[in-house]
């Protein structure tokens, strides 16, 4: 598929149901989305240049008055208001404020959920009974294929002057800690970027979502260079990019060149 994109079909217009998204905290920088569904018993946890923006609009249709909607990026949240879907019920409940947050509420700080938010701040904020019983899922995605995508990403402004630039400099978008907790898997799957459309299908036919296989092209236009990665990185790279990403290269079975 297309980076951030799987077809060009234009968005159906029905907003029902499913209880959506979560943003950062407040005053910070932080970067994860997420979607806890109380309809459809599920909790998507948003990893980074695996389609995540673009399928968080596409399940925003679905959501309700009551679900937790937390805004996106200003481009991201043009889509979505486009469909007529806006951030709603993104702050996290006084009741799981602990120690200096409640300092820092009474300085004008809230608690919101926040967009690439880990699965144990999600497990503390909508507690065990929940997050146990919920079904938990996330993308993936080759890490040196990845690792490019976030280069060009990151560069669209031309910060940095070639790959080697940015690789020293920037620190690189690895997500297993988003999905896991003290190095164990917290997620009941983990989706295959290189196998999008099928997974995302699999996940939604398992939770009864009625899904219409619609997605918005997002952020796919920056990556100017579309060679495969074998050609793209040294082998300098290719160490770094290994070293880096050792858990998911092991826990999932990467290999390069695949």
């Amino acid at each position: 598929m297309s980076e951030g994109s799987s077809t060009s079909r234009a968005a159906p217009g029905s907003i029902q149901g499913l209880h959506c998204r979560v943003s950062g905290l407040a005053g910070q920088t932080r970067k994860t989305i997420m979607i806890l569904s109380h309809k459809y018993k599920f909790i998507f946890v948003r990893t980074q240049k695996t389609a995540s923006s673009s399928l968080e609009i596409s399940l925003s249709r679905y959501c309700g008055d009551e679900d937790i909607l937390a805004p996106m990026d200003p481009v991201a949240e043009e889509q979505r208001r486009q469909l007529n879907v806006f951030p709603r019920n993104y702050h996290v409940p006084l009741s799981k404020y602990r120690g200096k947050e409640w300092l820092r509420l009474l300085r004008g700080w809230r608690l919101t959920y926040w967009d690439h938010m880990p699965v144990k701040h999600i497990k503390r904020f909508i507690g065990d009974e929940i997050f146990n019983s919920y079904y938990k899922f996330c993308f993936e995605r080759n890490p040196w294929d990845k690792v490019i995508s976030y280069y060009f990403w990151e560069n669209r402004k031309e910060k940095y002057r070639d790959l080697d630039d940015f690789l020293s400099r920037k620190k690189l978008c690895t997500d297993f800690h988003r999905y896991s907790i003290n190095g164990e898997l917290a997620v009941d799957f983990v989706g295959r970027y290189e196998n999008f459309t099928e997974d995302l299908h699999f996940v939604c036919h398992k939770l009864g979502i009625p899904f219409d296989g619609w997605m918005p092209r997002d952020k796919g236009q920056y990556r100017k260079d579309r060679r495969s990665y074998t050609e793209v990185l040294t082998s300098d790279q290719k160490r770094l990019i290994d070293n880096r990403f050792s858990r998911e290269i092991a826990h999932f079975g990467y290999q390069y060149g695949e």
